[in-house]
């Protein structure tokens, strides 16, 4: 049972990302470039720039230590405040000056899952795969593994849908729809921390992922109805 939950997360959170990096480079190449910005926003922006701000830099500061052990509900919101500003903000940033000539669709569509692919490789897909080499896919929590994979593959959406609404606004020449993926992220990645303050079970914090996911994908499906593009849409 364990090696088999283990294996449903690689799938999700390793194998697929780099599939789809395998099928952009052999069968799709015109939104290969979209994919991998998606994912060199997620490095940039969180991995080399907002991780080693929270954990190296900020620690340093006695206001910090202070927020996060004496406040931890305003902590929260200074955590998703932060992630919401940093990954939206570089979303932003990178398809306004980077992918100019490159807003389709399925540019916005493939954009979010390199985001979300590499998030997923890097934050679940590494341990899974490393559970595999070295014991056999034993994980010792089951449930918990698959919950994993489950939010890896729910959140892949999400990033999807706030890629779409961000590049929208570029399209749009109107800066609102960025507020308006910042407000989401925020809400949704606080919400997330506050709920385990709250000690809220964690299958029901996964439920609530997932009906967010479910979400996204309406929106996703509303926005490619409406998208004005000369790109054929292939999903």
């Amino acid at each position: 049972m364990e090696f088999l939950t283990t294996i449903f997360t690689l799938s999700i959170s390793f194998i697929l990302p780099l599939a789809i990096l395998g099928y952009l480079i052999v069968n799709n190449r015109k939104y290969l470039v979209a994919y991998l910005f998606g994912a060199l926003t997620f490095l940039v922006f969180q991995v080399l720039t907002r991780m080693p701000l929270i954990q190296i830099y900020l620690p340093n500061f006695s206001w910090y230590f202070q927020l996060a052990y004496d406040q931890p509900y305003l902590y929260a919101l200074f955590l998703g405040v932060t992630a919401a500003l940093f990954e939206e903000i570089g979303r932003y940033l990178v398809i306004r000056y980077f992918m100019r000539k490159r807003l389709s669709f399925n540019d916005a569509l493939y954009y979010g899952l390199g985001h979300g692919g590499i998030e997923a490789l890097l934050l679940v897909g590494i341990n899974a795969l490393f559970m595999i080499i070295y014991y056999q896919g034993q994980n010792g929590a089951p449930l918990m593994m698959i919950l994993a994979g489950i939010e890896r593959l729910s959140t892949m959406v999400i990033h999807v849908v706030l890629s779409i609404i961000v590049m929208y606004g570029i399209k749009r020449k109107s800066i609102v729809y960025l507020l308006i993926a910042i407000v989401l992220h925020f809400i949704l990645d606080s919400s997330i921390v506050i709920a385990q303050l709250w000690n809220v079970n964690i299958i029901t914090i996964e439920v609530m992922i997932v009906v967010c996911a479910v979400i996204a994908f309406i929106y996703i499906l509303r926005f490619k109805a409406k998208w004005r593009s000369i790109d054929e849409v292939i999903i």
